[in-house]
């Protein structure tokens, strides 16, 4: 059976390339490159990104079958986020050539998000992404299962927001609670917020 490993720096390429193509039909990456003429190229730039800051946290892990990576799971520590100083402005350097004046509103209705952090120290899941040829599998769960673990052992809250709705009755098998949901820009696509208890 499949395990989740640490990434290493030769994984994050490919991991890049997983998450463009696995989340090409996730209704919030959609709306939020709706503006862009090239919506893959948009969501490459900013997984580039996000994944190289997952991995200096030391908390990126993927699967693989057949010698090819087939899911990746971005998670934070409780002390340390991504896109911290400089980075925040790598990432709008990246994402302006194909959001133009967008970049900055659609931005803002991410970040909404924070509002809704547990107060308490937790793991943060900001990006959970299969290969849609390997969907179905079970690599999601092996992916969650090592620091679900780590939050049942240390007691901190797991805590995510889910972009599709159709994956909210997976992460509630996982034992995952719907907390809030809100529209990206009043009319667009949910994102639903989600926690987990630690199971002692």
């Amino acid at each position: 059976m499949a395990v989740a490993v640490h990434a290493t720096a030769a994984d994050l390429p490919a991991v890049t390339d997983l998450l463009t193509a696995a989340f090409a039909a996730d209704p919030v990456q959609q709306w939020l490159f709706a503006p862009a003429a090239d919506p893959d190229a948009g969501r490459r730039a900013l997984f580039e990104i996000f994944v190289e800051d997952y991995f200096w946290l030391g908390h990126l892990h993927v699967v693989a079958t057949g010698g090819r990576i087939a899911g990746a799971a971005c998670w934070s520590p409780p002390d340390r986020g991504v896109l911290r100083g400089e980075r925040v402005q790598a990432l709008f350097d990246a994402l302006t050539p194909h959001l133009g004046d967008e970049l900055a509103p659609r931005l803002a209705e991410l970040a909404r998000t924070h509002d809704h952090r547990p107060a308490e120290p937790h793991l943060y899941l900001g990006i959970l992404g299969v290969d849609p040829a390997a969907q179905s599998r079970g690599h999601g769960t092996v992916l969650l299962a090592p620091t679900l673990a780590e939050c049942d052992r240390t007691g901190l809250v797991a805590h995510l927001e889910s972009s599709n709705e159709e994956n909210i009755p997976f992460y509630e098998r996982h034992g995952f609670a719907v907390v809030e949901a809100y529209r990206c820009g009043g009319d667009g696509p949910p994102l639903t917020i989600m926690s987990r208890r630690p199971r002692t």
